[in-house]
């Protein structure tokens, strides 16, 4: 017989070599002897331990999510990322729950201008998988191409996909990039 505390805990003593003594004298002298009870002590703690790094890492879970959620709002909204911060900020005076949590010490607050991008850049990853992952499984598929003119007076190819949804089996339409052109002849459009 071995005793599971005492390997996991890599002691040395009769019950991690295996012992054939089930007496229950042996068995008690082993419960109050100084190895079992410090591998016992140190299996507790151990589990503390995780527990409280577990209980940690889900409040800063929720905050990570308030962080997700204001920029996503900036973004459907329209608003430029440099207002993160800002709003972060007023969500803080209205005492919404977790925004605290971002605060992970005198310097590090995750509210600048590059976090912020990063955040943005994860969204738009994760956006950009579900929308490839549905192209995959969809029977019909056609791409959408116009050419464009921005504000800057910079010639562009808009690149959409039309496809059958797979949920609702109507058609839906993703934006998938913006190539820039050199001209809007048909030749260069199609090369």
């Amino acid at each position: 017989m071995t005793c599971k505390i005492c390997v996991q805990a890599r002691k040395s003593n009769a019950f991690t070599q295996g012992n054939s003594n089930l007496g229950t004298s042996t068995l008690s002298r082993h419960a109050v002897s100084s190895d079992h009870q410090a591998a016992f002590v140190g299996k507790s703690m151990e589990s503390s331990f995780t527990k409280a790094i577990e209980s940690s890492l889900k409040v800063k879970e929720k905050g990570v999510k308030v962080a997700l959620k204001s920029i996503y709002w900036l973004a459907k909204e329209g608003i430029s990322t440099h207002k993160y911060s800002s709003l972060l900020s007023f969500l803080e005076i209205l005492d919404c729950p977790n925004v605290q949590e971002l605060h992970c010490g005198a310097n590090v607050t995750y509210r600048t201008d590059v976090i912020a991008n990063e955040l943005q850049d994860s969204i738009a990853q994760v956006i950009r998988e579900n929308i490839d992952k549905e192209a995959e499984q969809s029977s019909c598929i056609s791409i959408l191409a116009d050419e464009s003119t921005d504000i800057s007076v910079t010639q562009m190819l808009v690149v959409s996909t039309r496809l059958i949804s797979l949920t609702d089996f109507k058609p839906v339409t993703h934006f998938l990039t913006n190539v820039h052109v050199l001209d809007s002849k048909a030749a260069t459009v199609t090369d």
